[in-house]
């Protein structure tokens, strides 16, 4: 009695446990056909427990999962398996079977045990990740950015499908691998590690440094990189977003070639640039063009109206003019004109401009170049004027050599007069003033030989006294009479052989010279 009593204590207890359990308890027999199941079964598959009596367990399950679960019950000892129910107002549920085979006193297999677990929800938290998992994988994928992480090793753990594209690599092939070694160059290796060691302190960088491709080309990457942690707040790696500039560093790289041939350009030729800007006025000046008008770099205010102060007041009202009627035609213009810099001196200037107008037609800017021309001015000044004094030579000597011809006639004449007048002939007197007229003439068409460089070289002995003596009268003519000439005859002089127009024509230079280098 005693033994009764307990064993019915016991079954008590265990149906008590097995009743009020969250686990679901499924009993089958050898024909996997249900012989007990408990409340908490029955509510997971939504049927009545002692209606199920006799139904077979494969009769909630589909195909695929009756497969998959005879396959468990089969091999009991694999542990669980994860299997679909669907329950009898054929909804779906997902639950987590344990089974254990049951057998008889004779140890032959009687049956399943089974408990079940309901992971409905958590399948569906699950899937609702894998979903959020696969959307950022779509996201990271369409980015048109490299996204990399890597671990505290510099392992990479994370690769997108355009930083694959980018490297030449699969994302089966990185992920694993050393970042540095896999995709840094060389030469960078160093002073990326000091960047990844800066990132570990500072929490964010923005850095730009080359990758190594999978065929050994270098691309130059702009990172964004940020540090990963876990729940717990400590640093379990790196997250980074890359910008490919490569053609951006090549087009700045050719920008800065370009400005400076352009630098060197304008500095070798001493070519100034200006711009003016319409909308506030302000007039940039380059240092050449400072440096121009003899200003120091910089000291140009920016104001159109200082510009003109600088400028000579006989060529304000044309430059004025000039840059008036392109910015009402907008056409291209030139300029030449005097400038007066800070120490008075004149220089002279010549350049051009264009204004920019907008799609209305207008004015935004103008923008010019400016050149100091004072040397070359000067050098077309000298030579007009040897031009000038060119064709007076020319003209001299053409009129020295008709009146040779004139004052043959006149001396042969004199001289045959002379020969039939006699001594004492008051005639005589005159005819030898006529003679001495005409040698004083042939003298000056000498000196205008010599002016022209027409005279033959003839040297001979020559008193410098006598040359300087006879010359003093042309003197005074070239000089003018706004100038006065004292000639004062040095003592004790040598005589000199050389030929006597040239030595007119050098002493003749140094009184125009001195002439010119007068003031006024």
């Amino acid at each position: 009695a005693k033994a009764h009593e307990a064993l019915r204590v016991s079954e008590d207890r265990y149906r008590r446990i097995v009743e009020t359990t969250k686990e679901g308890v499924w009993l089958t027999d050898v024909e996997h056909k249900t012989t007990f199941m408990n409340p908490r079964m029955a509510q997971i598959l939504g049927c009545d427990a002692d209606e199920s009596i006799g139904r077979s367990l494969f009769d909630f399950l589909d195909v695929a999962e009756s497969r998959k679960v005879a396959q468990h019950l089969r091999e009991p000892d694999t542990g669980h398996v994860e299997t679909r129910f669907t329950r009898t107002d054929g909804a779906s549920v997902w639950t987590q079977l344990h089974s254990a085979p049951m057998r008889d006193s004779g140890g032959r297999f009687d049956g399943s045990l089974s408990l079940v677990t309901d992971i409905t929800e958590r399948r569906r938290a699950e899937t609702a990740l894998a979903h959020e998992r696969d959307r950022a994988q779509q996201y990271l994928n369409t980015a048109d950015v490299i996204l990399l992480a890597l671990d505290l090793q510099r392992r990479v753990t994370l690769v997108n499908r355009y930083a694959c594209v980018v490297l030449g690599w699969s994302a089966e092939e990185l992920i694993g691998r050393d970042w540095f070694e896999t995709c840094i160059p060389e030469h960078y290796r160093r002073a990326r590690a000091r960047i990844f060691t800066e990132l570990l302190d500072r929490g964010h960088l923005v850095v730009e440094n080359p990758i190594l491709t999978k065929d050994g080309r270098e691309r130059m990457i702009e990172w964004h990189h940020t540090l990963q942690r876990n729940g717990a707040g400590a640093v379990t790696g790196t997250f980074s977003s890359g910008t490919d500039v490569t053609e951006r560093h090549l087009a700045v790289r050719m920008l800065r070639t370009a400005e400076e041939r352009m630098r060197f350009a304008l500095t070798s030729t001493n070519v100034g640039i200006w711009d003016q800007n319409y909308a506030d006025g302000v007039l940039q000046w380059s240092e050449i063009l400072e440096a121009q008008y003899g200003l120091a770099p910089g000291a140009f205010d920016g104001r159109f109206e200082t510009f003109v102060d600088l400028i000579h007041p006989d060529d304000r009202a044309a430059v004025t003019e000039i840059f008036g009627a392109a910015l009402a035609s907008g056409s291209d213009f030139k300029l030449h004109h005097r400038g007066i810099r800070p120490d008075g001196s004149i220089r002279w200037f010549t350049g051009s401009g264009r204004v920019v107008r907008d799609t209305a037609g207008k004015p935004l800017r103008a923008i010019g170049i400016s050149q100091d021309v004072t040397e070359h001015h000067v050098l077309e000044t000298h030579y007009l004027h040897s031009q000038r004094m060119e064709a007076v030579g020319r003209l001299a000597g053409g009129v020295a050599h008709d009146f040779n011809n004139i004052l043959s006639v006149i001396l042969t004449c004199g001289e045959f007069l002379l020969d039939t007048l006699q001594a004492r002939d008051p005639a005589r007197v005159e005819a030898e003033e006529i003679v001495k007229a005409g040698h004083r003439a042939a003298s000056l068409t000498r000196q205008l030989l010599m002016f022209s460089r027409q005279q033959v070289l003839a040297p001979k002995v020559l008193d410098l006294g006598a040359v300087m003596a006879e010359m003093e009268g042309m003197f005074r003519r070239v000089l003018g009479e706004d100038v006065e000439l004292h000639v004062r005859k040095g003592e004790r002089l040598g005589c000199v052989r050389a030929d006597p127009g040239s030595i007119e024509q050098v002493i003749m230079n140094l009184v125009v010279n001195a002439r010119d280098a007068l003031p006024a």
